[in-house]
C-alpha cells in the first residue's frame, strides 16, 4: 500500500509541479514519472550503484531512499536547482506523508499494472473488486497524443464493453484481455476506430500471454516495450506483438561496442542501401510479403522486373540476396543493428 500512496501522491502532483519527479524500485527502473516518456526506463545512477540511502544529491536530481515496513524499497528522485533544495523537500514530504488507503477498483488496477501494489494488497482488491487471480490475461497497451487523449478513450469505452480498460495518463492507456475468452484482435478493432473517426494512427503493443494476476505488471512493461522497439525497428506497422520481435529484443540487449563490432563485420554496402530509402522501402515490404515478388510488386504499385532490379541493387551492394532466406535473414539484422546505432546516438 505505500508505493501505491506515493503514487497516488504523484499523480496529484504533475498537475500542480512542472518539475520532473522520478518514482523507481532499486534497480532504477521508474515506475511511474511526471514526465511520461522516462516510465519503464532505468536511472542509471540508481541501476549502477549497489544502494542509495537517505536523501543525496547527484547532478541536478534530489535522491530519496525510503523502505517501507513491507519490505517495498522505493527511491524518488526530483529535477531541481541547488536553489530549490528546500522546496523539493517539503515536497518528498508530501509524498511520503499523504494517506489514500482507500483505492477505486481503476486505481488499483492502474497500481497492479504499474507494479505499485504487491504481495497480500493483491488479493485482497481482488477479493474487494471480484477480480479473478488466475486465467490466461494479455496486456494491450495504447499510445496517442494527449490532444486527442479524451476522444480516444470514449472510442476504447464504445469498443471494449467486455474487456478492462486502465487509463495509465493522458497518452497511454491499457486493456487487460481476457484470453480465456474468444476475444478477435481487439487491438486492431482500437487501431482502426482511432484511425477511421479521428484520423490518427496510434502506436499498440501487445504483451505476453500471463496465467496468474501477479503477473499482469510484467505483461504491460512487455507491451509497452513492444512499442519503443516497433518504433524503431518495425516500418509501415502500429500495432506490434512483443512475441514477434525477438530480433529487435536480442539486438536491444547488445552493448553499443558490440553493436559496432558487428556492424564492422558485416558488409560495408548497408550504408548505401541505408541512404535510398526506395531500396530500404522495397526490402521492408518484400518482407512484409513473404519474399513473394509477385504480392510484393502489387503492393509497391511497380513492375515485377523492376522489383527484379531493385533486389538485385541491393545484392550489388551487400551481397545478400533478399531472394534467399538466410540472406534476407541476415540483411534484416544488418538492418536492425544500423538503426539501433542511430537511435542510441540520438538519445
Amino acid at each position: 500500500m505505500y508505493l501505491q500512496k506515493i503514487n497516488t501522491a504523484l499523480n496529484k502532483l504533475r498537475n500542480i509541479v512542472d518539475t520532473e519527479i522520478n518514482i523507481m524500485d532499486e534497480s532504477g527502473y521508474i515506475i511511474n514519472s511526471t514526465n511520461t516518456k522516462k516510465i519503464g526506463e532505468y536511472d542509471l545512477e540508481v541501476k549502477n550503484k549497489k544502494s542509495i540511502d537517505g536523501v543525496n544529491k547527484k547532478g541536478k536530481y534530489i535522491y530519496y531512499f525510503n523502505d517501507d515496513a513491507q519490505s517495498n524499497k522505493i527511491i524518488v528522485s526530483i529535477k531541481t536547482d541547488e536553489d530549490d533544495s528546500n522546496e523539493f523537500a517539503e515536497i518528498i514530504g508530501f509524498l511520503f506523508t499523504q494517506n489514500f488507503e482507500e483505492i477505486s477498483e481503476h486505481d488499483f488496477l492502474k497500481g497492479l499494472l504499474l507494479r505499485n501494489i504487491k504481495g497480500k494488497d493483491i488479493e485482497k482488491y481482488c477479493e474487494k473488486f471480484n477480480i479473478t487471480l488466475q486465467g490466461k490475461m494479455q496486456v494491450v497497451f495504447i499510445e496517442v497524443d494527449e490532444t486527442i487523449s479524451s476522444d480516444v478513450e470514449n472510442l476504447i469505452h464504445e469498443i471494449c464493453l467486455e474487456e478492462i480498460f486502465v487509463k495509465i495518463n493522458d497518452m497511454n492507456f491499457a486493456i487487460i484481455k481476457n484470453c480465456e475468452v474468444d476475444v478477435n484482435d481487439i487491438e486492431k478493432s482500437i487501431y482502426d476506430a482511432i484511425f477511421s473517426e479521428l484520423l490518427y494512427e496510434p502506436k499498440i503493443g501487445i504483451g505476453i500471454v500471463i496465467d496468474d494476476i501477479n503477473m499482469l505488471s510484467l505483461s504491460y512493461e512487455k507491451a509497452i516495450e513492444a512499442v519503443k522497439l516497433g518504433k524503431v525497428f518495425i516500418d509501415n506497422k502500429n500495432i506490434y506483438y512483443y512475441k514477434d520481435l525477438v530480433l529487435p529484443i536480442l539486438i536491444n540487449y547488445l552493448k553499443d561496442k558490440d553493436l559496432e563490432t558487428l556492424r564492422s563485420h558485416m558488409n560495408d554496402g548497408m550504408s548505401e542501401v541505408l541512404s535510398d530509402n526506395e531500396l530500404v522501402i522495397t526490402a521492408s515490404k518484400f518482407f512484409e510479403n513473404n519474399l513473394n515478388i509477385t504480392e510484393t510488386a502489387k503492393k509497391l504499385y511497380i513492375h515485377r522486373n523492376t522489383l527484379i532490379y531493385r533486389l538485385n541493387k541491393i545484392l550489388k551492394l551487400t551481397g545478400y540476396d533478399l531472394r534467399v532466406f538466410e540472406d534476407s535473414i541476415n540483411f534484416k539484422i544488418s538492418l536492425y543493428i544500423n538503426r539501433q546505432i542511430k537511435k542510441l546516438k540520438n538519445e
